[in-house]
């Protein structure tokens, strides 16, 4: 009896353990704004599943430009879900005033090369890393 009460104890710890991945929501008012919910303290595992997520949406970067920000879900943030921003007036409401929210930027822009050709930049943390080119690279 110990032995099964000891194993349903390991395996609730277990799942409870688990990784979760992200939850993308899209700003109804703003198309290039996303805010990403997530419960990993990893920033890799984040970095990854944002990765994933451009990729698996964004790949076209040659027939369109992308400017898309990419912020944390919180409860500042989430007010860009619905509604637009506010610059003016004693309650201005702008997504920049939330600096410590922002999470990466994708940017498109034409190969120094060849101009007919786009690159697809990733910009995880824009003070902690490079960006790292994830899409056309240029030659």
């Amino acid at each position: 009896m110990k032995k099964i009460f000891f194993l349903a104890i390991m395996c609730l710890l277990l799942i409870s353990c688990k990784e979760k991945k992200i939850k993308v929501i899209h700003s109804k008012v703003r198309s290039n704004l996303f805010l990403i919910k997530f419960s990993s303290q990893k920033d890799s595992l984040l970095k990854s599943e944002i990765k994933n997520f451009l990729l698996k949406n964004f790949k076209d970067v040659n027939q369109n430009d992308y400017d898309i920000y990419i912020y944390k879900y919180t409860t500042n943030t989430k007010y860009f879900i619905d509604n637009k921003e506010d610059p003016g007036g004693f309650s201005s409401e702008e997504i920049s005033m939330y600096e410590d929210d922002y999470i990466a930027g994708f940017y498109t822009s034409k190969c120094k090369r060849d101009s007919t050709k786009k690159v697809g930049v990733f910009s995880f943390y824009k003070t902690y890393s490079k960006p790292d080119t994830i899409i056309n690279r240029c030659q």
